[in-house]
């Protein structure tokens, strides 16, 4: 619940690797490697057996707050360093004064993902107003200068910047570098096809002004592909009546052939009901196979 909204989380499926796309009736190229079987694509028949979802049991109270930590945005990235086996995490703090429209990035690392060690640290970064997406390359990564990249939305798109430790950051270009229409930005490494991936927000005339996830891809962060839609409502859908808004997409990682990832929903007309509608997400099926 922020600000009187309803948000959900759920799961999309969102790519494979035995080819890029696969038709409805299309039987995949079989390779060795693991199988996520999160619809029934893979599986060719089934007996006495059922598919059971399990959903993950939500703490009672936040591990990061705005009294204490100043976290004021619903953005964050959490990482896990290889190591010190530490988990990092990165999101947004205001900047001071407090009526300039900026952020800047704050860290906190933990043992265990939920006892944080304070006080947070307020990282120098160039100007933020929406967004706290950052990624870690690896130790092998063959600029270690650049090892670590962090995104956000800020005058009209995405901007990047890199940085050898995740706390030392430098823009990599001066401005956005992907013009979006909205303040929801994230980048992704595809390790299946090694490339960017860009989930950014944009807002289709025909969609009434909704939010519309579209994704971009890139080779260096720098230069992109125009972005495409790869989810959209259905207003005939009963899950979906009123104004269902998918908000963002992120938290994608790659498993087996398929990259799989979160999908964060929004309805400003259910204000102060989020058990209801959270109960009738449940129910709901989002899958691509294609990216689109």
């Amino acid at each position: 619940m922020h600000a009187g909204r309803c948000w959900v989380a759920g799961i999309v499926l969102a790519a494979c690797t035995v080819a890029e796309s696969w038709a409805a009736n299309e039987v995949p190229a079989w390779t060795a490697g693991p199988y996520l079987m999160l619809d029934e694509r893979t599986v060719a028949s089934r007996e006495h057996v059922q598919r059971e979802i399990h959903r993950p049991a939500r703490l009672t109270t936040p591990i990061v707050t705005g009294v204490e930590d100043q976290n004021f945005q619903p953005w964050l990235s959490v990482l896990r360093d290889p190591e010190s086996r530490r988990f990092r995490m990165w999101y947004n703090v205001p900047s001071r004064p407090p009526d300039v429209p900026t952020s800047h990035l704050a860290y906190l690392e933990s043992e265990d993902g939920i006892h944080w060690r304070r006080p947070h640290r307020v990282l120098s970064t160039p100007p933020i107003q929406f967004g706290a997406s950052v990624i870690d390359e690896g130790m092998a990564y063959p600029e270690p200068q650049k090892r670590f990249k962090a995104a956000w939305w800020r005058s009209g798109g995405l901007q990047v910047a890199a940085s050898p430790d995740g706390i030392t950051w430098t823009a990599l270009a001066p401005g956005p570098v992907l013009r979006t229409q909205h303040d929801v930005t994230a980048i992704v490494w595809d390790p299946i096809r090694r490339r960017y991936l860009g989930l950014v927000s944009m807002l289709p005339v025909e969609f009434k002004g909704r939010r519309i996830p579209h994704e971009s891809v890139s080779d260096d962060l720098i230069h992109w592909k125009p972005p495409w839609q790869i989810i959209t409502p259905d207003p005939n859908a009963e899950i979906e009546k009123g104004e269902t808004q998918f908000y963002g997409l992120n938290g994608v990682i790659a498993r087996g052939g398929l990259l799989v990832g979160m999908i964060k929903v929004l309805r400003d007309d259910l204000r102060d009901k989020p058990v209801q509608f959270e109960v009738k997400l449940a129910d709901a099926k989002l899958y691509s196979f294609d990216l689109r």
